[in-house]
């Protein structure tokens, strides 16, 4: 089935429910609600469902790889044969390690804007993880990656307000003094008039003067540290809400929902 006919944010829920290749009733519910709010029919939405679920037991079947004591097919990442108790050495899986080697993989481009998209794509397509363990590690991570740093220096156009607004407070200080020091020459004006007066010319001369320092504080401004981690703030952002929509769907545990909660409001500060 065509995933245009879905939105972006439906898509997004669907593929965290898949992750762990069943779909619960509860979920299903959401989905089909989410879906009507859409004009979709849940007929649209189980055949989705079922091709993403085709899909998830193909890869599924490129992972499993037998028991040396038995021979049973297993699960990657198994630590206990359940047929036979044979003991299986593998390491932990760790989505985050596995997202930073693949990160720290990327090999230059000589294209900075080529280089920055290559690591945007390595991030939005990484799969959500579907353990507990791992999925709150993940999240983690992504709050950490969808932070925004920097306070007022953090964007262009914060910085450009700041500095603009400055400016035009030194020339409101600056106007202030003139238009009240000669109160002889404005004694008919009243004394709102002669303040307006006084903010509005501040307000003016402060934008005049302060506008290029402004534009150029604003391109150049902040260390290349924070704007790089900002570049990057929105696809960090994006992978944040689809590991929280599996992690709501899943975790139920009430010290689980006060970590997702918590992980919640940090972002949104």
């Amino acid at each position: 089935m065509n995933d245009n006919l879905f939105s972006q944010q439906l898509n997004q829920v669907i593929k965290a429910a898949l992750t762990d290749g069943f779909i619960s009733e509860k979920e299903r519910a959401v989905l089909y609600r989410l879906a009507k709010g859409e004009g979709l029919t849940p007929e649209q939405v189980d055949k989705r469902l079922e091709e993403g679920l085709q899909k998830w037991r193909t890869e599924r079947q490129a992972r499993l790889h037998k028991c040396p004591a038995c021979g049973a097919e297993l699960e990657a990442f198994v630590t206990k044969c359940p047929y036979c108790g044979a003991e299986i050495a593998v390491e932990r899986a760790s989505s985050v390690k596995a997202l930073e080697k693949k990160l720290a993989e990327l090999q230059p481009t000589g294209n900075d804007k080529a280089d920055k998209a290559l690591r945007r794509d390595v991030i939005s397509t990484f799969p959500v993880p579907n353990t507990r363990e791992d999925l709150l590690e993940f999240l983690g991570l992504a709050a950490d990656g969808a932070r925004l740093q920097g306070g007022w220096r953090a964007t262009p156009v914060r910085r450009f307000l700041w500095v603009s607004g400055v400016f035009v407070g030194l020339f409101l200080l600056l106007f202030i003094g003139i238009y009240f020091a000669a109160a002889e020459t404005w004694r008919g004006e009243a004394l709102v008039t002669r303040f307006l007066i006084a903010v509005g010319g501040a307000f003016v001369f402060g934008m005049i003067f302060g506008a290029p320092f402004a534009f150029f504080y604003a391109a150049m401004g902040g260390s290349k540290a924070v704007n790089r981690h900002n570049e990057f703030r929105q696809v960090w952002l994006d992978k944040f809400s689809q590991c929280m929509t599996k992690a709501r769907l899943t975790l139920h545990a009430p010290a689980d929902v006060a970590r997702l909660d918590e992980l919640e409001k940090e972002i949104n500060k």
